[in-house]
């Protein structure tokens, strides 16, 4: 058999592809079937269909050559060589540059944009001008290579810049929306939406403004954005990370609230099946009982021990179903919905949106207890439409709704598909340990007293309650009176001079001492109690909204 040999092999072409390439490869020299390819010239492309022909007989002659090459090859060595053949075109491939090489880069997007119009010119030529072809080849692959060595710092720091800068001119802005509307990471549905509207742009001026609006609207849209990683389905669920987590909630609902065991654990065992899976369908909380009893606090509770974000929509007395779906862009002065803004404000897809108040929505408003059910079914709101974008749809299903009402809501259609949680009327005793654990030390803290400067018995706060005009099931106007008394010492403890009078200032109340601390007794109540409640007991409106 005879030694291998270097041989180069090339011919003329019609048409040159990027999977065609001319490649040396070490194989055997066959003594009478050698040939020179000098009169070809690599530089020359035939177009005509004489030429075409021609080039595919020469096609069918190499591929016959090397036919009668491999019959002086034994398996091993034909293995061998075809293994070279395929490693060198893997290589080829490899330095390629490709779109999808581009848009996974690093680059910002307008560094991608000035990359794809290149290649695009790059694929161009590929077919009229190698020469230029080759060129924009090592520009693309040399500006991919330069950003794969930007540190992880400096790529903060350019982002920043790119925060920081201006807002770009009418015209370079609706450039930048269509960039990023291609290079975002919309559904393809979602993308020709938008990329529709931004085309009637150019026809409309007069509606440019309010197009590239809406646009900039639905790109600011959270999407695959968690708080939390431990509601993703791709986490990995550590035993130790959840039971973490649980005993955290626990602890601030305790911290929070007290008592009420029962509505603790419903909450814990909704959110722990929201870990396991997060995919579940969502309960909507719903937390019903009298007013100051806790409900909101509840909300507010979880979001902070889940740290997630949240925001609390009124719906007292709401009959317009535009306040949640937005009103249609073709209307002046019209504007998205608050389930889209409460996106927006939240930043993220499973913050808490709050619905309050719930029961006072008026049980005739038909629109907008229709327009609720697909929002609150966790069956239709991965599909959720704005009439502001009504062709772009909005998955709202990993959001924590949550709800609060006083009494039971009226369309019982929408109430079968909440997870009502009834939260009883505290007691005289419940009322002074909310007070002593939860109210007294948040107001001192406020007022920039310790615990050790003023203190209040559980007598005094037991007749501070008893004092009061009002008869509530909750502890709101327990809370307003204790303050109310406390910035009463604070006002005395600044005015107070050395000589232990307050000057010019005369004031309708004093105490005999201000010597820290201070221990509430039944006298020191009576002076600083004055109570003045947010309503008239004949108030009608009062008793109807309450």
């Amino acid at each position: 058999m005879s030694e291998p040999t270097s041989v180069s092999r090339s011919r003329k072409k019609a048409k040159t592809t990027s999977s065609d390439v001319i490649i040396t490869v070490n194989i055997p020299k066959k003594e009478e079937s050698q040939e020179a390819s000098s009169d070809d010239d690599e530089n020359q492309w035939v177009t005509t269909d004489d030429e075409q022909s021609k080039d595919d007989d020469e096609k069918e002659e190499n591929e016959k050559e090397e036919e009668l090459w491999k019959k002086d090859l034994n398996p091993e060595e034909i293995k061998k060589y075809e293994d070279q053949i395929k490693e060198l075109k893997e290589r080829f491939k490899q330095s390629e540059p490709t779109i999808p090489k581009i848009l996974d880069s690093r680059l910002d997007d307008e560094e991608k944009m000035r990359l794809l119009e290149l290649y695009e010119a790059y694929k161009l030529f590929e077919e009229n001008d190698m020469s230029v072809h080759n060129q924009l080849k090592k520009v693309l692959n040399k500006s991919l290579e330069q950003v794969k060595e930007l540190t992880d710092t400096q790529i903060s720091k350019v982002k920043e810049m790119e925060t920081n800068l201006k807002i770009l001119p009418s015209s370079t802005k609706k450039i930048s929306l269509k960039n990023r509307i291609l290079l975002s990471d919309l559904s393809e549905k979602n993308m020709i939406a938008l990329l529709t509207r931004l085309e009637k742009a150019d026809s409309e001026a007069d509606e440019a403004s309010k197009i590239n609006e809406i646009v900039e609207t639905a790109l600011t849209i959270p999407r695959n954005k968690l708080a939390n990683p431990l509601f993703s389905e791709s986490t990995t669920k550590c035993p130790q990370d959840i039971n973490t987590l649980l005993v955290k909630i626990k602890s601030t609902l305790d911290a929070n609230i007290y008592g009420l065991e029962h509505v603790k654990e419903q909450v814990l065992a909704i959110i722990a099946a929201k870990i396991k899976n997060p995919n579940v369908n969502g309960e909507i909380l719903t937390f019903q009982g009298s007013p100051g009893c806790g409900k909101t606090t509840f909300i507010t509770s979880i979001a902070q021990a889940l740290q997630i974000p949240k925001t609390i929509l009124p719906m007292g007395g709401r009959t317009d179903p535009e306040y949640l779906n937005g009103f249609l862009s073709t209307y002046k002065n019209s504007m998205p919905g608050r389930i889209l803004t409460s996106l927006k404000e939240l930043g993220c897809c499973d913050g808490i949106i709050g619905l309050d108040e719930m029961d006072k929505i008026p049980k005739e408003a038909n629109a907008i207890w229709g327009a609720l059910i697909p929002i609150l079914d966790p069956t239709q709101n991965n599909t959720f439409y704005d009439n502001y974008i009504p062709d772009f749809a909005i998955d709202i299903s990993k959001i924590w709704f949550m709800a609060s009402c006083n009494d039971d809501i009226p369309n019982r259609v929408l109430a079968d598909r909440l997870h009502i949680i009834h939260i009883p009327d505290p007691s005289i005793k419940d009322k002074v340990e909310i007070a002593k654990r939860i109210l007294i030390p948040r107001l001192l803290t406020e007022l920039k007293f310790t615990l050790q400067d003023i203190i209040i018995p559980d007598e005094q706060i037991k007749y501070t309650i008893n004092k009061s005009k009002s008869k509530e099931a909750g502890v709101r106007q327990l809370n307003r009176n204790l303050r109310s008394m406390l910035k009463k010492i604070n006002l005395l403890q600044l005015i107070t001079l050395d000589d232990g009078t307050t000057g010019e200032l005369k004031l309708r109340f004093s105490l005999k001492s201000l010597q820290f601390p201070i221990i509430f007794t039944r006298e020191i109540v009576d002076e600083l109690f004055e109570e003045q409640l947010p309503y008239d007991d004949g108030d009608v409106l009062w008793r109807l909204y309450s």
